[in-house]
């Protein structure tokens, strides 16, 4: 049986001729991209071709079904072509470079920090604070859901503490060996809202379970939003959860639940006091604040494989400190005494 020679080809230029693509747009890859593709010169037209785009040193995997045509047993060499092994070596090698300059670049940034979203307003004092001290420590925040967030860290994403609005996202990090028990900590607490546009219709907790069919209310997706876990406890305690039903619209996060009310695509939603209390457009109505109404907590954890644990732990002891405390305050969270 004839053994067929398989080629790896590599090529960067602007007008790119006679290259094939292998996605479903057949746009070939634009200037600045890489197309490594295997070539057989005896059946050209079944080639397949990989497409790397870059940016900031992260590669971008193409569709599965493009990565499933690299698995093959052919050579990836061709000794009759020295100019094409020079290529494919020159691809690696600057692949490895730009994922090295990565990871030094992340290393001098210092910690990196994921927070709830709802904690934008008084994490941006608090770094800066911290920052302050005069140890060169540096603090790299990345918001978001925290079940979301949860979810990166456990896939392996660089994280070296988490600040969650939940404390079932800190305990399943816990459970599975991502986080370090003894750095957990609650630093601050929250309340529960009815909020509205300003002007709007006055309402009650209480008397959300006979709320009229059109009027519609937000709240954070259970699924992955704290906010939206304590939102249905509170609905549930009033009464109201069953009653809403299709009445509700879910936000990926508080923020956008937040713009939902203010563009007054709801009448009402549920979220945490403190993402109200600086808002000019928007107002409470009700607070959750009768006796076994849901307290969301702040949870701290610093993570059991981050590069940077000793800047992340001394960022969560500050966390706690006079001046740390003293901001949390200002911006409308509950500290225990």
């Amino acid at each position: 049986m004839e053994k067929k020679t398989s080629y790896c080809m590599l090529s960067h230029s602007k007008k790119r001729p006679n290259l094939e693509t292998s996605g479903p747009t057949g746009i070939p890859p634009g200037p600045g991209e890489y197309s490594i593709r295997r070539w057989s010169p005896t059946h050209n037209k079944d080639s397949a071709q990989l497409d790397a785009r870059h940016g900031a040193g992260v590669g971008i995997l193409p569709p599965p079904r493009t990565t499933a045509m690299l698995h093959t047993t052919a050579p990836l060499y061709a000794p009759s072509r020295p100019r094409a092994l020079l290529g494919c070596w020159l691809a690696v090698l600057l692949l490895g470079a730009c994922a090295n300059q990565n990871a030094t670049a992340t290393l001098t940034e210092g910690a990196s920090l994921s927070a709830a979203a709802s904690l934008r307003t008084v994490l941006p004092p608090l770094v800066e604070a911290f920052e302050q001290q005069g140890d060169s420590a540096r603090i790299t925040v990345n918001y978001g859901a925290s079940g979301a967030l949860r979810q990166q860290v456990q896939l392996g994403a660089p994280v070296d503490a988490v600040l969650f609005a939940s404390e079932q996202d800190v305990d399943l990090l816990i459970q599975g060996g991502f986080v370090d028990q003894t750095t957990r900590k609650v630093v601050a607490s929250n309340r529960m809202v009815l909020i509205g546009p300003r002007g709007s219709t006055p309402h009650e907790f209480a008397t959300l379970s006979t709320l009229d069919p059109q009027v519609k209310a937000a709240i954070g997706d259970p699924g992955f939003v704290p906010a939206g876990r304590y939102a249905q406890e509170v609905l549930e305690q009033v009464g109201a959860w069953a009653h809403l039903g299709g009445q509700l619209i879910y936000g990926g996060d508080v923020t956008r639940v937040l713009s939902y009310a203010r563009r007054g695509e709801v009448d009402l939603a549920v979220v945490y006091e403190t993402d109200v209390l600086d808002t000019n457009d928007l107002h409470i109505l009700d607070r959750a604040n009768w006796p076994g109404a849901p307290r969301p907590q702040i949870i701290a954890a610093a993570t059991a494989s981050g590069t940077n644990n000793d800047v992340a732990q001394s960022f969560l002891t500050f966390l706690g400190s006079p001046a740390a405390r003293t901001l949390w305050r200002e911006h409308g969270f509950v500290l225990a005494d």
